[in-house]
């Protein structure tokens, strides 16, 4: 009977590491999710203080 292939022993990266090195490219960060989940939360911030950009400033 043939035995089994053994695969090679190589290191694992954890979640965090693996993440790390997906995110960065050439020594720059890259996280392109980031700049619409902050337009989204700066669009409520506006909404809540009720400073939204297309109120007249002279109505409030």
């Amino acid at each position: 009977m043939a035995e089994p292939v053994k695969k090679k022993d190589t290191d694992m990266l954890s979640e965090d590491e693996l993440m790390r090195l997906l995110l960065y490219e050439d020594e720059e960060f890259k996280d392109e999710g980031h700049d619409l989940y902050m337009d989204e939360v700066l669009k409520k911030m506006r909404k809540d203080l009720g400073t939204e950009e297309d109120k007249d400033p002279d109505t409030q």
